[in-house]
């Protein structure tokens, strides 16, 4: 069958996958964590990190102090980074009897159900990264003065508009994202993750996206001065037209293999460490056995999460006595929520 519908038949047809292609972009970088705590429950790790100085902490005249006199000591913060998501596809099993059956040799059989659950494996955790994306939505400020987004919020943004049965593209509203962007101080290519109007808002502007076929980065870029990701999940994960827009190298995709300090590899058992196919950085456990049953046993797992280089307390809170005045960033996070809508 795949002979006669080439790209379109249905066992090797998948989604778009945006967060997973911005995430593991060679530009973005990536975390693995060795093998090690094998057969727990979770890997964790602990990153520290410091709160920055502030212009409000600057003292004028007669306020100068003297270094005689103790001051306040900064205090650096620290976060447990956690790996605590686990996916795995269900154990298969192969008989001998279906693969006679259909005239396939036992290898050509397994290798191409690798392929399939690879890319289910990739499509569900696309789904948990936009989903563990959105959970990191802080306050963002906005450069026209309208009032800051809360918190998990999303700032409605009129993307297209439609007049006499013409639908045009509104490039100012647009900018307004990237300076938004910049307005918080987060430096390089705004990255954007999303579908739905966003999409078709790149596609009447000229636009192409970083993950489409056959386009480079560098020119998916060149004209609209941000990195767009098409991901096919994100209305139903995120919400209805709605989008994420974070800085690179801000999100990092954390994976862990528990077969890399295990590594049997024999005709009749296999506990090892596989690469995507799809992307070079992300790695599965392949667990395969041969039984007494003449049946060939196999599943495919991994461990993951999603790290952020700005933490909720970066930029300080209410509570802390040091630093000793709020910041301006206070809340913010470097991941803002979008909802791109039409009229």
């Amino acid at each position: 069958m795949q002979d006669i519908a080439k790209g379109n038949y249905p066992f090797a047809m998948g989604r778009a996958t945006g967060m997973l292609d911005a995430l593991l972009d060679p530009s973005n970088g990536s975390i693995n964590l060795v093998g090690a705590q094998g057969g727990k429950k979770f890997v964790k790790g602990r990153v520290a990190y410091k709160v920055r100085a502030k212009s409000c902490e600057i003292l004028e005249d007669g306020a100068v102090p003297s270094v005689c006199n103790d001051g306040t000591e900064p205090l650096p913060l620290e976060v447990e980074v956690t790996l605590d998501k686990h996916i795995s596809t269900p154990t298969l099993t192969f008989t001998n009897d279906n693969m006679v059956n259909i005239c396939q040799d036992t290898q050509a059989f397994v290798n191409e159900y690798l392929l399939s659950y690879q890319k289910a494996l990739r499509e569900r955790l696309d789904e948990i990264m936009l989903a563990k994306a959105d959970d990191k939505i802080g306050v963002t400020r906005h450069q026209d003065g309208s009032a800051d987004t809360a918190i998990g919020g999303y700032k409605d943004k009129q993307l297209l508009a439609t007049n006499s049965g013409v639908t045009t593209p509104l490039f100012a509203n647009f900018s307004d994202i990237k300076l938004d962007y910049q307005y918080n101080q987060l430096s390089g290519i705004p990255r954007m993750v999303g579908n739905g109007t966003l999409q078709k808002f790149m596609e009447l502007a000229g636009y192409s996206c970083c993950n489409a076929s056959g386009v480079a980065y560098d020119s998916a870029i060149a004209t609209t001065g941000a990195a767009f990701y098409v991901d096919d999940a994100a209305s139903t994960i995120l919400g209805a037209n709605r989008f994420l827009v974070f800085a690179p190298n801000l999100l990092h995709l954390l994976s862990w293999n528990k077969n890399a300090n295990i590594a049997i590899n024999t005709e009749l058992r296999r506990r090892i460490v596989i690469p995507d196919a799809v992307y070079p950085g992300l790695n599965w456990d392949l667990d395969f056995e041969f039984t007494c049953d003449d049946t060939w046993n196999f599943k495919l797992s991994g461990w993951f999460g999603l790290f952020s280089a700005i933490q909720a307390d970066s930029f300080g809170n209410e509570d802390n006595t040091s630093p000793v005045c709020e910041d301006e960033l206070v809340g913010f996070t470097g991941v803002m929520g979008y909802r791109a809508t039409s009229a």
